[in-house]
């Protein structure tokens, strides 16, 4: 199918023969963005459509998705990614109504200077989410339960460095509501300071997977109790790229209320890092809420550089006029 809305504009829904082109624009929206690497046309194939098990690890099942595709003139220039799901187990926003919806923006791109094909896809996007619900429908922006899973890393939003997309977005009634910084800890063998010592006991647990390295669980109990865990991973569990097999994705890392104060989220997260590197990791990274400057104080000063801000954006939009 392809509506015109202008003489050399077209909206495509996206057919098995315009993957090339998807995959392209998806290279062109990630270049220069950390842990965005080419993992290849049949991957990524494979992928676009199959990431239910990443999915559901954030959100409820996909209700509904489709991806368009913008042309101007012969060539596209312009992707829009778009999924429902169901919100009543949503924790960041419940709702009252077991079948509200939520809406999602898996992913979106336009070309720079093609500001009104990318203009004339979102609002063809939203109309999209907009009919699977009969009142208003929350839509986030590249909310991290709705990306796919080989996009950055697991708890990464929309990198502000896609700047005129940010805008675009901004521009239609999108806020911004969520903020994950990323972090790298580049070359582990020579940026990590010492462990220290604490009177606690640790304990740990690999377990292997599909990547080259296993990942890995380190538990501290202090007075005969869990005190702290990290939890690691290696990031080729999610990005399919030889890139990515050298890297650690320390994907939680926790300190129970009562332990906080006593260096035990260091003590825990350098044990892991060391643990990661004897397996043969060589770098780490890790993701942080923007406004959580204790983490941010903590990472950066055990040699961890912020790589990358990353943003989630959302607004309502109500249900098209006769379409309930």
């Amino acid at each position: 199918m392809c509506s015109g809305l202008h003489t050399d504009l077209c909206i495509c829904e996206y057919s098995p023969d315009l993957l090339p082109s998807v995959y392209r624009l998806y290279l062109e929206s990630v270049a220069g963005l950390p842990h965005c690497h080419d993992i290849g046309l049949t991957a990524f194939g494979n992928r676009l459509w199959s990431d239910t098990e990443w999915g559901q690890r954030h959100s409820p099942p996909i209700r509904d998705q489709g991806l368009l595709l913008a042309r101007k003139g012969k060539e596209p220039v312009a992707l829009a990614h778009w999924v429902v799901r169901r919100d009543a187990e949503d924790t960041r926003e419940p709702s009252s109504d077991p079948e509200a919806t939520v809406g999602g923006i898996r992913h979106f791109w336009y070309q720079p200077g093609h500001r009104a094909t990318g203009q004339a896809l979102l609002e063809t996007a939203e109309t999209r989410v907009a009919r699977h619900t009969t009142g208003p429908c929350t839509i986030r922006a590249m909310d991290y339960a709705d990306t796919y899973s080989f996009y950055h890393v697991e708890h990464a939003y929309m990198s502000d460095r896609q700047g005129h997309v940010h805008a675009l977005l901004e521009a239609n009634g999108y806020r911004r509501v969520g903020s994950e910084v990323v972090l790298d800890c580049q070359d582990m063998s020579n940026a990590l300071p010492e462990v220290g010592q604490h009177d606690v006991e640790v304990t740990n647990a690999w377990a292997p997977g599909a990547a080259l390295r296993p990942g890995l669980t380190v538990r501290v109990a202090a007075g005969g109790r869990d005190a702290a865990v990290c939890v690691c991973r290696s990031l080729a569990e999610t990005v399919p790229a030889d890139e990515a097999q050298d890297w650690v994705y320390v994907r939680w890392l926790g300190v129970d209320d009562a332990f906080q104060g006593r260096g035990l989220g260091r003590y825990t997260l350098l044990s892991a890092l060391c643990l990661a590197r004897e397996a043969g990791y060589r770098h780490a990274t890790i993701c942080a809420y923007g406004d959580n400057y204790r983490a941010l104080l903590l990472y950066s000063n055990i040699n961890f550089s912020v790589v990358d801000w990353t943003y989630l954006l959302q607004k309502q939009v109500d249900a098209p006029a006769g379409d309930h």
